[in-house]
């Protein structure tokens, strides 16, 4: 392949070679899809630890004033 042609305006052979690698349209939005959602859940699964470890410690202090009883 010597030239392609992509909306309308000429593109070098290595410009075709790039663009022939990229993938599907749905993948890319998959991966898209998934960028925005990773700090997201990294911030939920970190507000759920911090439930996790209060509800621990409530625990604990219910325990502890049960046996001082």
């Amino acid at each position: 392949m010597k030239v392609g042609l992509v909306e309308g305006k000429a593109v070098t052979p290595d410009q075709v070679k790039r663009l022939a690698a990229l993938p599907a349209k749905l993948e890319l939005l998959a991966q898209l899809g998934g960028a925005l959602q990773a700090p997201m859940a990294g911030f939920l699964g970190a507000m759920n630890g911090l439930l996790y470890m209060m509800v621990g410690a409530l625990e604990a202090l219910k325990i502890k004033r049960a046996g001082a009883q």
